[in-house]
């Protein structure tokens, strides 16, 4: 039984609800969720499987997504991002319909490569790739994890700089996941410290066989980036290959685990009249 309400306005009917705070984004239950009518709203139901017992109620389902979602570190910036509020007329309609086809598809245990989105700044690769984590943690109880690698590596310099020993502790904790998504490669000073936190990270994803969903400026292939192809007058790093940036070792994994899927179009950031959650 379906106990959100189809036409609530702020879950669209999947019983959750996102909103933005210091932290992150953060999920709950949404306030048009109705009471279960098979538990009564205390979470447990008498069976008589193997005998008379009590067991947890299936209702209980949506509070273990809502968990989940709370640990997968998403930004408040795209708390509202799903594919819902995509917009493909900007020219990113395949890249929506395969992220769409991918998640609808995904399997919790299934071993299958990921997606590597890949364009020029501002047309929607961060928004595709959280409404695919929320999608696959809703519908499928993926357990996923949201890195942005540049606030990854922020976090690791001050636990140097404060003597703190909880670097390989925090990159531990992100094997603990069903699907890795690592936003912005190839992103930073690529200096030799960086790309080996970054090595170590995708060597942890390939080694415990997680799907890995990951996102670039940089183009996988050769030439230019995005639909610029013939463009030189291009900044240099949005001319530069993905392989240049991280090296052949990591470049190769990464190809391993992912598809690349290229998201064209315009800039959502400099369209003047594209309501703000809209240019991502």
């Amino acid at each position: 039984m379906k106990l959100a309400d189809s036409n609530c306005p702020r879950c669209s009917g999947e019983g959750i609800e996102f909103f933005p705070t210091d932290q992150g984004a953060r999920a709950k239950v949404c306030a048009c969720r109705k009471t279960c009518p098979a538990c009564k709203g205390i979470g447990r139901v008498l069976v008589e499987k193997d005998g008379r017992r009590m067991a947890r109620c299936g209702c209980q389902r949506l509070p273990d997504r809502v968990a989940i979602l709370n640990r997968a570190n998403l930004p408040s910036r795209h708390h509202k991002s799903s594919f819902r509020n995509f917009d493909p007329s900007m020219g990113g309609r395949a890249a929506l319909m395969q992220c769409q086809g991918w998640a609808g598809s995904f399997a919790v245990g299934q071993d299958r490569k990921g997606l590597l989105l890949w364009g020029e700044v501002g047309r929607g690769k961060t928004h595709l790739v959280i409404a695919t984590l929320k999608h696959i943690a809703v519908h499928h109880g993926a357990r996923v994890r949201f890195v942005e690698f540049t606030h990854l590596l922020a976090e690791l310099r001050a636990g140097i700089e404060q003597r703190r020993r909880g670097n390989a502790k925090l990159l531990t904790s992100l094997q603990d996941v069903d699907v890795l998504a690592i936003d912005e490669l190839g992103k930073g000073r690529c200096t030799e410290w960086e790309l080996s936190i970054l090595d170590d990270l995708i060597s942890r994803a390939y080694n415990g066989m997680r799907t890995l969903l990951g996102s670039t400026n940089y183009t996988p292939h050769g030439g230019p980036t995005g639909v610029h192809t013939d463009n030189l007058a291009l900044p240099e790093e949005h001319r530069a290959r993905l392989v240049d940036r991280v090296g052949l070792r990591i470049h190769s994994r990464l190809l391993e685990m992912s598809e690349p899927l290229p998201v064209r179009g315009q800039d959502y950031r400099i369209v003047g009249d594209r309501p703000k959650d809209m240019r991502r």
